[in-house]
C-alpha cells in the first residue's frame, strides 16, 4: 500500500513538474505588476500584456534627436500602423545638451513626461544622472554586446550608427583633389576650406578617434598640424554643414555619411571619402527612463524601434545605417575598413579633454 501510495504521488509530482515546464517563464515568474517586473518580463503572453496596456494607457511620448523629416514621421507612421490605437507624442531636441537637460530637469522637479529616450551622444550624461532603468527583451538577442550593441548593464541599445566622412562639393573640388587619407588634409589645398561641428559626436568623435589609433603623442602632433588648416568650426549639426557644402559656402565637411547620401539622392552636388583605414562612427541609443508614465507601451514602442521588421527597416529605408546584425549590410565606401566607435563610455571619459584640445588648437 505504502509502495503504491508512493508512485502515485512521484506520478503527480512528475505530471506537475512537466506542467510547470510547459507553461514556461509565465507561470514560474507570475505576472509583472510593476514596471521593474514588466520591463524585464519574458512569458509566452508577454506581447499580449503588452498590447493590452499600452491600448488602456493610450499613448506613448517619446524624446529623440532624430530628425523629424522624414524619419521620425515615417517610424511613427509605421507604429501607429501596427497599433493604430496608441498616439505617439515626441519631443525632438535639437541638440543632445538640450535633451539631456530637459529630461534631468524634469525628474529633478520630480517630473516623469518620458517614455522612451532615443539619444545620440548625451546617452552618457542622462545615464550618470541617474534616471535610467534596466530592461530587456526577446529582441536584444539578436545584438551582441559591445560597441555598437547594447549596454551590458541592460541600460541601451544602439539603433543607428553615425559614420563620418569627408563631404565635398563636386563642383568645387576636382577628382585629382579628392583626399583618401587623414594625411591628405593637411595639403595646403585644403586651408581654410573645412567646415566642422564643434559636437562632441564630430570634433570630440575626431580628436578622441585620433588619439586613440595614432596614439598619443602622434595622434597630438596630428591634430596640431590639422588645426592650422583653418577650420569653421562651428556650433550646429552635421546636418547643416552639410547644407552648407551642398550650397558652396565650403567645399567640403566632416560630416554623416547618411546625410550625404540622402541630399546627393535628392540630386546635391556631393561627394564623399571615408579617409584612411579607420572610419569614426557614433552611434544613437535608445533606452527607458525609470517611472514611465505608459509602461506598456513604452515597452512596444521600444521593442519596435529595435526590430528588424519595425523602425530597423524603416531607417534603411530612409537611407539610414541601422545597428540590427540582420540589416546591417556592408555600406560600399566602408568595405575593407575598421571602425572606432564612440561609445557612450569613450564620450563620458575623453570629452573634457576632447573639448580642451579643440579650444586649444581650432578655436584660436
Amino acid at each position: 500500500m505504502i509502495n503504491k501510495r508512493l508512485a502515485a504521488s512521484l506520478a503527480a509530482l512528475v505530471s506537475l513538474t512537466a506542467l510547470t515546464a510547459l507553461a514556461g517563464p509565465a507561470m514560474a515568474q507570475g505576472k509583472p505588476t510593476t514596471f521593474e517586473e514588466l520591463s524585464k518580463y519574458k512569458g509566452a503572453d508577454r506581447q499580449q500584456i503588452l498590447v493590452e496596456g499600452a491600448k488602456k494607457e493610450g499613448k506613448v511620448v517619446w524624446y529623440t534627436t532624430f530628425v523629424i523629416q522624414p524619419l521620425v514621421e515615417e517610424i511613427i507612421k509605421g507604429f501607429n500602423a501596427k497599433y493604430p490605437d496608441i498616439k505617439v507624442e515626441f519631443f525632438r531636441a535639437s541638440t543632445d545638451n538640450d535633451l539631456a537637460q530637459r529630461i534631468t530637469s524634469e525628474f529633478t522637479a520630480r517630473r516623469y513626461d518620458v517614455d522612451v529616450i532615443t539619444p545620440s551622444g548625451s546617452g552618457p550624461t542622462i545615464a550618470e544622472a541617474g534616471v535610467l532603468s534596466t530592461w530587456d527583451s526577446p529582441l536584444l538577442a539578436d545584438y551582441p554586446v559591445g560597441d555598437a550593441g547594447r549596454d551590458p548593464s541592460g541600460r541601451w541599445v544602439t539603433v543607428t550608427q553615425y559614420v563620418r566622412a569627408l563631404g565635398y562639393n563636386t563642383r568645387n573640388v576636382k577628382p585629382a583633389d579628392v583626399p583618401k587619407t587623414w594625411d591628405d588634409l593637411l595639403k595646403p589645398y585644403w586651408k581654410g576650406k573645412i567646415v566642422m561641428s564643434n559636437a562632441t559626436t564630430v570634433a570630440g568623435m575626431i580628436i578622441g578617434g585620433t588619439l586613440d589609433t595614432m596614439g598619443e603623442q602622434k595622434g597630438m602632433e596630428y591634430l596640431k598640424a590639422l588645426g592650422k588648416q583653418d577650420f569653421a568650426v562651428v556650433a550646429i549639426g552635421t546636418a547643416a554643414t552639410v547644407d552648407q557644402v551642398a550650397a558652396g559656402q565650403f567645399d567640403a565637411c566632416i560630416c554623416a555619411v547618411h546625410t550625404l547620401d540622402i541630399l546627393k539622392a535628392k540630386g546635391a552636388p556631393l561627394g564623399y571619402s571615408v579617409l584612411g583605414d579607420t572610419y569614426f562612427q557614433s552611434t544613437q541609443e535608445t533606452m527607458l527612463p525609470k517611472n514611465p508614465p505608459h509602461p506598456h507601451a513604452a515597452l512596444l514602442l521600444t521593442d519596435f524601434i529595435i526590430a528588424p521588421d519595425g523602425a530597423q527597416k524603416i531607417m534603411i529605408d530612409n537611407l539610414y545605417l541601422p545597428t540590427h546584425p540582420k540589416l546591417t549590410a556592408s555600406h560600399p565606401a566602408l568595405a575593407g575598413k575598421k571602425p572606432w566607435v564612440l561609445t557612450p563610455e569613450r564620450s563620458l571619459a575623453g570629452s573634457a579633454k576632447w573639448n580642451n584640445i579643440l579650444k586649444e588648437n581650432f578655436l584660436r
